[in-house]
């Protein structure tokens, strides 16, 4: 084989890798832009969520001590325990004492 056909096939390998690298980058800069989008997307919803979360903070404070609040956002799955405070407790114990059906009924 001369030198001249190797040197023409090596063109020809060397130009169809250069069409598949020009290929690659096109793929990646979509797949890049795409990513963004999604995690641009992601943001936001999580901004909403936690925005949410805020608000159902804000009105629940209006009428359950903070203790409360937290036990009624936490998972009712979950193993954590609720530390009490006097507030908790002397709320509950108010109530009870105008009727303990009263108590019971928001117990449940």
């Amino acid at each position: 084989m001369s030198v001249k056909i190797k040197h023409e096939e090596l063109k020809k390998t060397l130009k169809k890798m250069m069409e598949a690298n020009k290929k690659l980058n096109i793929s990646l800069l979509k797949e890049t832009k795409a990513k963004e989008t999604m995690e641009k997307e992601l943001l936001e919803v999580k901004q909403k969520s936690e925005d949410r979360y805020r608000s159902m903070i804000e009105v629940l404070s209006k009428f359950l001590t903070p203790g409360q609040v937290k036990a009624t956002l936490i998972d009712p799955h979950s193993k954590k325990k609720i530390h009490w405070q006097t507030e908790d407790i002397t709320s509950a114990i108010s109530l009870h004492s105008v009727g303990p059906k009263a108590y019971k009924y928001l117990a449940n």
